[in-house]
């Protein structure tokens, strides 16, 4: 099954995927690799933190809802998904000790 949003088609469960294989990175970083930790972990939730507020302004320029009903049920699916996506970076960045410096 796939979602449209506008012009665009994802398969929803490629980000359940990558949510998972980052999860699984990250503990894999935490465990095994502590040496490497830093670097990876500092690309692992800096990409997470950058690439889906990318795709959700994306995904809004290119939404063209047909009805109004439509518009309501993209907007919560948005809500939902920034929620879930702030939930995936705190927990990668606990798992990875990733912390935020403010000098």
């Amino acid at each position: 099954m796939t979602k449209t949003m506008g012009n665009f088609t994802i398969p929803p469960k490629a980000w359940v995927w990558a949510a998972t294989i980052s999860v699984v990175v990250a503990i894999a970083l935490r465990l095994q690799w502590p040496t490497e930790k830093k670097l990876f972990s500092y690309i692992l939730v800096g990409a997470w933190t950058l690439v889906p507020p990318i795709w959700f302004l994306y995904d809004w320029c290119k939404f063209e809802p047909k009805d109004a009903s439509n518009f309501e049920h993209f907007k919560y699916s948005q809500e939902l998904a920034r929620n879930i996506w702030l939930a995936l970076i705190v927990v990668l960045a606990a798992i990875t000790g990733v912390t935020l410096r403010l000098e």
